[in-house]
């Protein structure tokens, strides 16, 4: 038998490369290769050919530049790097350019190969625009503090909790909503107290999208819960609720405490007494419900932020408009003859100075 008798055909390799060509475009992350050190794209997957609008033929041949407006001088610095190092990488961000002129950061992973004696640079593309915009957001900017507050007292009076909602490091954004004298004149009157509360908050309002997190304060050991408040999956803020008691709290731990933040033992010992006592079942019941809300809230912020892109978005296009029909009635005013456009109902719709002129 002979040696090339196994050797694969014209046509097996050619279903091969269709096969890596379906794989290729089937990516959903943006695959660039690009030759080094020209900086030509020598192939891209149809992933890509999406985000920029247009077809494998244009983007073939094209320099990076010319897609990559930001950091290109880096981006083609790494590719030269790492020609011939089959075994390193590289990371950047990147801003990419499509061809309506829109805007995408762009996280990207550089890897060099060679294919005979060409060295290549495969690049491997994740959208992050979204991630990056929202990462700069804050509660504050979403929602009318003043509305959230009003919920929030109702919310508190309704239930006979405590509320607050916070930044994720536990600094306040709202007022105390029902805040026991224990809490709110004693404990966080004390800079240890204070600061035990923020590290409580932070803790029990982190993001946990099973449920609300139950569990007694960090601080001054009363029952609190949380639920946390995000945006495309940033955490944003803490809705927290508590300063309830019940028979897991004595008063040999309450004079401890003060004693360890340096509060008035007696004046302590008065304002725990005060505390509202309740059940865990009927708290867990309540902090099922803020769950609810805080959730509702999530997606509210979610739809705001899409919201305000929209906008951003629909004022850069009228605002592109405006500048392309300055830029036309420039052009036709400069036009020697007279111009003049009528429409399908033989309205007049667009003139040149020539015209207006002669038509008075």
């Amino acid at each position: 038998m002979g040696s090339d008798d196994h050797a694969p055909s014209h046509q097996d390799r050619v279903a091969e490369l269709e096969r890596i060509r379906a794989c290729f475009d089937a990516a959903t992350d943006l695959l660039f290769v690009i030759s080094i050190p020209s900086a030509q794209i020598r192939d891209v997957n149809q992933t890509t050919c999406n985000l920029l609008g247009q077809n494998r033929e244009t983007v073939l041949g094209s320099r990076v530049s010319q897609w990559f407006q930001d950091g290109t001088g880096r981006f083609e610095t790494v590719m030269e790097e790492l020609a011939g190092d089959d075994d390193g990488s590289a990371t950047m961000v990147a801003e990419l350019t499509d061809s309506a002129d829109h805007r995408f950061s762009i996280e990207l992973t550089v890897r060099c190969v060679s294919v005979g004696d060409e060295p290549l640079a495969v690049v491997v593309g994740r959208d992050i625009t979204e991630r990056e915009e929202t990462e700069s957001i804050r509660f504050k900017e979403l929602f009318s503090v003043e509305d959230i507050q009003k919920i929030q007292d109702l919310f508190a009076e309704a239930t006979g909790v405590a509320s607050i909602i916070t930044e994720p490091d536990g600094t306040p954004i709202t007022r105390p909503s029902n805040f026991c004298r224990l809490c709110n004149d004693i404990i966080r009157q004390t800079p240890k107290g204070r600061k035990n509360c923020y590290k409580s908050d932070a803790v029990i309002g982190r993001q946990n999208p099973g449920g609300p997190i139950v569990q007694t304060c960090l601080s001054g050991g009363l029952w609190d819960a949380g639920a946390s408040v995000t945006v495309g999956g940033r955490h944003i803020a803490n809705w927290l609720i508590g300063q309830v008691r019940n028979d897991t709290q004595s008063e040999a731990n309450a004079i401890q405490y003060a004693e360890e933040i340096g509060a008035d033992v007696e004046a302590f010992l008065e304002a725990f007494r005060e505390v509202p006592i309740m059940s865990k079942e009927r708290f867990e019941c309540i902090a099922e419900t803020l769950f609810v809300f805080a959730d509702q809230l999530s997606t509210l912020a979610y739809q705001n932020t899409q919201q305000a892109r929209f906008i951003t978005e629909r004022k850069r296009v009228e605002k592109r408009l405006i500048e392309e029909k300055a830029f036309s009635d420039s052009v036709i005013d400069s036009l020697p003859g007279i111009f003049y456009l009528f429409d399908q109902d033989s309205r007049l719709q667009r003139w040149n100075d020539n015209f207006a002129r002669v038509s008075g």
